[in-house]
């Protein structure tokens, strides 16, 4: 097996912090190392190391408990989870803010953040400054 997977497992045009949630949600837990790596899972026998620097990864190492059908899967899960585009997506999602906050913010056509609609606030709280929606495409 190779020593470096991260052209199995970082495809070009995916997200760094994406496969990193990736290989969160598949092993279920990670932990630190002295070196500022990150090693899935968190046990003494895990299967990968990624290398990170400034926020990208640098390398992707199997370890010890990491077989070639582990890679087949991981490979597969990021075939269809990152590579594959699922078509524009609208999301939204209600937020709290502590302080007052009246109109709203606009990044080019793929996010807003406005006022909750009346409708969705709290009834003790109908000041329109007290919540905020966000929506992105």
């Amino acid at each position: 097996m190779k020593n470096n997977l991260i052209r199995d497992l970082l495809p070009v045009g995916a997200d760094d912090d994406e496969v990193l949630q990736l290989l969160q949600r598949h092993y279920g837990s990670a932990r630190s190392t002295a070196d500022n790596d990150v090693v899935y899972p968190n046990a003494e026998k895990f299967a990968l190391r990624v290398h990170c620097k400034s926020g990208k990864i640098k390398a992707i190492e199997p370890g010890p408990s990491f077989s070639s059908e582990e890679l087949t899967i991981l490979k597969a899960k990021v075939a269809s989870e990152l590579v594959a585009s699922p078509g524009i997506k609208i999301e939204r999602a209600i937020l709290f803010s502590s302080h007052p906050v009246k109109g709203c913010f606009r990044s080019g056509v793929r996010l807003q953040i406005a006022e909750a609609p009346r409708a969705h606030r709290s009834p003790q709280l109908r000041k329109p400054t007290t919540h905020l929606s966000l929506s992105s495409r």
